[in-house]
């Protein structure tokens, strides 16, 4: 799994958030980070999960926008360590919509 993926991924993920959020008719987020804030304290995911995307959110934008160097070997652990969390907001979306 590359950058690339997991960038794609992360922006799936909220996209998936805002449609929650406006099909819910909840508060609407200042950014991407406050959607996953939203949607935690509405009880469709987790606060632990909540908090690992923001930070997945956030290493996104690092790559996206170049606002820090990242060499490969960073790059690879954080994806290694950090993957299963698209999953599991996949898990806990799809367990939200499938009981409301």
């Amino acid at each position: 799994m590359n950058a690339n993926i997991v960038c794609h991924q992360s922006q799936t993920g909220w996209k998936i958030s805002d449609i929650l959020i406006s099909e819910l008719d909840l508060e609407k987020p200042e950014d991407s980070k406050s959607a996953m804030d939203i949607i935690s304290k509405n009880s469709i995911i987790n606060k632990d999960l909540a908090a690992k995307l923001k930070n997945l959110i956030s290493f996104r934008n690092l790559i996206v926008h170049r606002y820090a160097k990242i060499n490969n070997d960073e790059e690879f652990d954080h994806i290694k360590e950090n993957h299963e969390d698209i999953q599991n907001f996949i898990e806990e979306v799809d367990n939200f919509v499938k009981n409301s």
